[in-house]
């Protein structure tokens, strides 16, 4: 039996509406050139949230749509790996970012 759509991948499925609302949120309130992580902005601003929308945001209606392709795509190892253990996968892959 083949599924179609985001059936059984609800981790896929909150990471898309994540990425679009944070997006169109950015696009909205102009503020995609500005999505990106920086230590001055982080300590010297004080923005912190920035370490989270940094890894959901898009600053293109281009990059948004192909982002939103692959991570479409993603939803075939959900479904593989389960979704606990594809959200722990996203988790420490976003987290391994602050490491390097």
């Amino acid at each position: 039996m083949s599924t179609s759509g985001l059936t059984k991948a609800p981790v896929s499925k909150g990471v898309l509406a994540i990425a679009t609302l944070t997006t169109l949120g950015a696009s909205a309130y102009k503020a995609s050139a500005r999505l990106g992580l920086s230590l001055d902005t982080l300590v010297g601003r004080r923005e912190v949230w920035r370490i989270f929308t940094c890894h959901f945001a898009f600053s293109t209606a281009g990059e948004l749509v192909l982002g939103l392709v692959l991570l479409y795509t993603f939803r075939q190892f959900e479904r593989h790996w389960g979704s606990r253990r594809f959200g722990s996968f996203l988790f420490l892959s976003s987290s391994s970012f602050f490491c390097s």
